[in-house]
């Protein structure tokens, strides 16, 4: 899933082949950049996905039955500060 999720930093036209995951309460996007670039998440991805190689489709309705942590904003403010101070060179 190397470069298979991705933000999108604009608002604009998308192609149709791209699933927008928009959230259903105010939340932290940096905490979902971060969540959906992770180990774990991506170990998931790969129990929801048709299709081989670089052709894998993610099957959303299967994936939106599984647990996404999603912890109140402020825990997601202050993971994103943890990885954030961890990471920067």
């Amino acid at each position: 899933f190397e470069g298979g999720i991705e933000y999108a930093y604009y608002q604009g036209i998308i192609s149709a082949a791209y699933t927008i995951l928009t959230p259903r309460e105010v939340e932290n996007s940096e905490y979902f950049k971060i969540l959906f670039k992770s180990f774990n998440f991506i170990q998931l991805l790969q129990t929801c996905v048709t299709g081989i190689r670089e052709g894998q489709n993610i099957n959303y309705p299967f994936l939106s039955k599984h647990f996404i942590p999603i912890p109140p904003i402020e825990e997601q403010k202050a993971i994103v500060a943890y990885i954030q101070q961890k990471t920067q060179s």
